[in-house]
């Protein structure tokens, strides 16, 4: 490690008790993605006030209006981004010869039930080396880190060779994905690092999506034993093909994650009702993590409600079939060389100990940056785990005080290992 390197890593160890005030301090935002609407506008006018105090200039953009994107094969409509901005800063490298992109997004999902937190979600309060919130590992930390990284180089008059740009961008959360695909459009680099993610390198990014049945029965009826019965076999038809989904990933060598292989199929809701005392809709939803890209599970599911459709039929039911409800994600490798490399020999020289590319472990933005923006992208960060206790969307989310100083650590020796020092 050289002597530059050194100082960096003791800065931030010097002054990270400003960093749990930053990430404090965000998490009183309240940044709650409800899927049509956001509320990511306030946090996103913090964070570029912040660059401003900088002396960078910010750019707020709303991804619709970003030139390309409504046309984009991968555009999510819907989603009403006219008032959940991107928020982009650019620290100029000296020589102009390559960019590196961090990426954090802004919004959060829900608190649920209130009374089931013991900690306030968005309090962002600092106790037991813990700091506690909504969003305080996915994915607000991503975005405190990244502010903090611009800091350090500031304060410590760093002149990077390649430009570093960073930006904060909207509706991730369930299903989103056009903050990110706004912001490859709009700002082409040769790296981006997704700082939203677990303390590895996740370099490969798992296919998939949402799917919603909806049937209703052809007369009214005072009974749901049609509807269950139709639902249900729709059930016993989808778990072949959630075998099959869940193999592929068991034998991929990236993607072989207890928690990824173990969700590849997911039944989300299963429900009957109607208005009044009638009986006559029903609903399944499920969840799939896949290496099937999205032509070719439309047609597998296809292939079932033909199947099915006489049975139906017989049942006195209708629908209009499986419908995708969320992005279909799309199943994509990035490289295993250059800046992916370089930030995982960052992370070990942090961490004191080996750090390995794996595959992401849920559905995630990781696969627009893969698939709209540069083979150069990987997932990182100090996200727990959303099956742990605290972990992401859980009651009383948390990250550690430590794990926020060694990343951030980590992406500061990245950008000065990737961009270059100008020693002019």
């Amino acid at each position: 490690m050289t002597s530059l390197e050194k100082k960096i890593i003791d800065y931030v160890e010097i002054n990270k008790e400003e960093l749990y005030k930053e990430l404090s301090y965000l998490l009183r935002f309240d940044s709650t993605n409800y899927i049509t609407w956001g509320k990511e506008l306030e946090c996103a006018e913090y964070i570029a006030d912040e660059y401003r105090k900088l002396g960078l200039e910010p750019d707020l953009y709303c991804p619709d209006n970003i030139p390309g994107l409504t046309s984009h094969p991968e555009y999510l409509p819907g989603r009403g981004t006219d008032k959940r901005p991107n928020v982009t800063a650019i620290l100029k490298g000296t020589k102009g010869n390559g960019s590196a992109m961090l990426a954090a997004h802004i919004d959060t999902v829900s608190i649920g039930d209130p009374a089931a937190w013991k900690h306030d979600p968005f309090g962002g309060e600092i106790s037991d080396g813990r700091i506690w919130g909504r969003g305080a590992g996915d994915d607000k930390s991503g975005i405190a880190m990244s502010l903090f990284a611009m800091r350090t180089l500031k304060a410590l008059n760093i002149k990077l060779k390649k430009d570093v740009l960073f930006t904060a961008y909207c509706d991730e959360e369930s299903g989103g994905g056009n903050g990110a695909l706004a912001a490859c459009l709009k700002y082409p680099c040769d790296a981006y690092i997704n700082i939203d993610g677990g303390t590895k390198c996740d370099v490969v990014s798992p296919g998939g999506g949402c799917f919603r049945l909806r049937i209703h029965t052809k007369e009214a009826t005072a009974t749901a034993v049609p509807v269950v019965k139709a639902l249900y076999r729709a059930v016993e038809e989808l778990l072949p093909l959630g075998e099959e989904v869940r193999k592929g990933l068991a034998e991929h060598p990236m993607l072989n994650r207890p928690e990824l292989v173990d969700n590849a199929f997911r039944l989300l809701s299963f429900k009957t009702g109607g208005s009044g005392v009638m009986l006559d809709r029903g609903e399944l939803t499920f969840g799939i993590y896949t290496i099937i890209q999205k032509e070719e599970m439309l047609r597998r599911l296809k292939e079932i409600e033909d199947r099915l459709g006489s049975e139906w039929d017989a049942l006195g039911v209708e629908t209009s079939g499986f419908e995708l409800y969320t992005r279909y994600f799309i199943y994509a490798e990035g490289e295993q060389q250059g800046s992916n490399l370089e930030f995982l020999r960052a992370m070990k020289d942090v961490y004191k100990e080996p750090a390995t590319m794996l595959g992401a472990r849920a559905l995630s933005d990781l696969s627009i940056f893969l698939a709209c923006g540069s083979p150069s992208s990987l997932n990182t960060g100090i996200t727990r785990a959303a099956h742990l206790p605290g972990g992401a969307h859980q009651v009383d989310e948390y990250i550690e005080c430590e794990h926020l100083v060694r990343h951030t650590q980590s992406i500061l020796l990245f950008l000065l290992r990737y961009c270059g020092v100008d020693k002019e």
